[in-house]
C-alpha cells in the first residue's frame, strides 16, 4: 500500500480541486491561476514563488500546468509534507522523553503540556491520557504519541 491511498487528498480530490481552479476551463492551470490557489490556501503569492512553482510543476515546460502534472506536484508535495510531519513528531517526542525508556511518563507529559502554555485542568489532562495511552500502563510511546499529535 503506497502513501497515495492513506493521503488526505484523494486522486478524486486533486482532480476537483484542479477543475476549481481551472478558471477558463482549457485544462490548464497558469501563472493567474496558480496566484489565486496559492491565495485560496492562505500562502503568499508573490510572482517570484508562483513562477517557481510553475517551473517545478510544468513538467513539459509549455508554460502551463496540465492535470497530470498537476497532481504529480500535489502528491509529491503531500509526500514532502508528511515526512516533515514525521521527522516533527520524532523531534517533539524526543522533547518529551525525559526517561530512557523510550516512552513518556505521565508527570513528564503533564510539565511539558503546561511548559507549552497548555492550561487543562487535571480531569482534562486525564481525559487525554485514557484516550492516548491505549496500553494503560501509565506510559506514552511513541506509537500513541503519534496517534495524540494527528
Amino acid at each position: 500500500m503506497s502513501f497515495y491511498s492513506n493521503s488526505t487528498l484523494s486522486s478524486i480530490d486533486l482532480i476537483e480541486t484542479f477543475e476549481l481552479y481551472d478558471k477558463n476551463k482549457d485544462g490548464y492551470i497558469d501563472e493567474r491561476d496558480l496566484s489565486i490557489v496559492l491565495n485560496d490556501l492562505g500562502q503568499e503569492s508573490d510572482p517570484v514563488k508562483v513562477k517557481k512553482i510553475m517551473e517545478i510543476a510544468d513538467l513539459d515546460k509549455d508554460g502551463q500546468i496540465n492535470l497530470d502534472e498537476f497532481i504529480r506536484h500535489m502528491q509529491t508535495t503531500l509526500i514532502m509534507e508528511y515526512e516533515e510531519e514525521q521527522e516533527n513528531i520524532v523531534d517533539l517526542f524526543k522533547i518529551f522523553k525525559q526517561n530512557e525508556n523510550g516512552h513518556i511518563n505521565v508527570e513528564d507529559l503533564r510539565m511539558c503540556v503546561t511548559q507549552m502554555g497548555e492550561n487543562l485542568s487535571e480531569e482534562e489532562f486525564n481525559d487525554l491520557i485514557r484516550e492516548f495511552d491505549s496500553d494503560k500502563d501509565g506510559y506514552i510511546s511513541f506509537e500513541e504519541f503519534c496517534r495524540m499529535m494527528n
